[in-house]
């Protein structure tokens, strides 16, 4: 029996992104999703520095003054980890739109 849902999760939208290991969420965008199989493809976010990230130009919350990081690859992940929409964020900078082009391009 397929598990069913309340809400559905929009493409090109922010949502936020239980991390697994850590039992954190991070900020993701949702660029491609498969309904059938309940797989969703995110660009995830964080505001650490680390192996594997590209600093941002400017942070996509815009009510913070943070640095921002993109993760340098693209995600799978299932609906059960996602939590709430977070209407207020975006990309602003157009650097930075080209640089999650980039890594979308990579799945």
């Amino acid at each position: 029996m397929k598990k069913e849902y309340g809400k559905k999760l929009l493409k090109g939208r922010f949502y936020w992104h239980q991390d697994g290991s850590k039992k954190r969420f991070h900020p993701t965008l949702i660029y491609k999703k498969n309904d059938d199989k309940n797989l969703y493809y995110i660009v995830c976010f964080t505001s650490s520095k680390g192996r594997g990230r590209r600093k941002l130009f400017e942070n996509i919350d815009p009510t913070s003054n943070e640095e921002c990081y993109v993760l340098n690859n693209p995600r799978c992940a299932k609906r059960k980890s996602f939590g709430s929409q977070l209407p207020s964020f975006r990309v602003c900078n157009k650097r930075d739109k080209i640089t999650i082009k980039r890594i979308q391009k990579k799945k």
